[in-house]
């Protein structure tokens, strides 16, 4: 399993990364419970933000001598919006702007898979790229944006 400690200093990277494009901070999350919490104490300078819940795994055989691990993660990159505060256009707004992040988002992952220089490619070197499923997300915790599902293997032996 990855290090919950080495994948929010990635999704701090991909903040970093990203910031000429909007996105302001990254959360690591265990529960919806914590992540609604966090979006309770969100100030609105903090939009739009990403958050990350916190992978789970599942054993997988290679063969008889090599035990690994398939994780499974979840990300969003979310704008806290009231539904009183949004029509019809602020919503596609938000819907537009949350898109283009979480496209870079994507294209930054696959950058870190593909790149052995990358400071970040240990994290990402087993990320299964048709794996990746993206969602609308729409008044989710009082947020809209998009959901990314996506799996890594952790190889064992």
């Amino acid at each position: 399993m990855i290090s919950v400690t080495n994948y929010k200093n990635y999704w701090d990277h991909v903040v970093t990364e990203l910031t000429a494009d909007g996105l302001k901070k990254a959360y690591v999350v265990a529960t919806e419970e914590r992540l609604g919490k966090k979006i309770n104490d969100l100030k609105g300078s903090e939009n739009p933000f990403l958050v990350a819940i916190i992978p789970s795994s599942d054993p997988k055989s290679f063969d008889d001598d090599a035990i690994g691990e398939v994780n499974s993660g979840m990300i969003f990159v979310l704008r806290k919006r009231a539904q009183s505060d949004q029509d019809d256009a602020t919503f596609l707004q938000d819907m537009d702007a949350t898109q283009a992040i979480m496209k870079k988002v994507k294209e930054l992952m696959q950058y870190d898979k593909i790149t052995c220089s990358s400071a970040y490619h240990s994290i990402m070197e087993r990320l299964v790229l048709n794996s990746m499923h993206q969602d609308p997300e729409y008044n989710y915790l009082g947020c809209n944006g998009w959901s990314l599902s996506f799996q890594f293997e952790m190889l064992g032996f």
